[in-house]
């Protein structure tokens, strides 16, 4: 459960990046953008690790092998089918 958890807050973490990009779209005042958009950016921090802390480090570390491009699908997967398992052995690593 928490693992899940973990997983959709650091999925979710990066929705307060759109509003950061559509702070000043809106016709609010410069300090009120400035502010919107600082609340913001703390609260995609704070949901980020607050998210890898409920996640775990394997999580990381899958993510991270996944690659930059690989990390939305590895994380989608990872909330589907639960906790990363051991590193699977390619074939190149397989004794002979």
């Amino acid at each position: 459960m928490l693992f899940r958890l973990g997983v959709a807050l650091m999925v979710l973490s990066f929705v307060p990046w759109i509003f950061v990009t559509g702070a000043f779209l809106v016709g609010v005042s410069l300090a009120t953008g400035a502010g919107l958009v600082g609340g913001s950016l703390v609260a995609a921090e704070v949901m980020f690790w607050a998210g890898l802390a409920l996640a775990g480090k394997d999580t990381w570390q899958a993510v991270k092998a996944a690659g930059w491009r690989g990390a939305a699908g590895e994380l989608g997967r990872l909330f589907v089918e639960g906790r990363p398992t051991t590193q699977r052995a390619s074939r190149a690593r397989l004794p002979r």
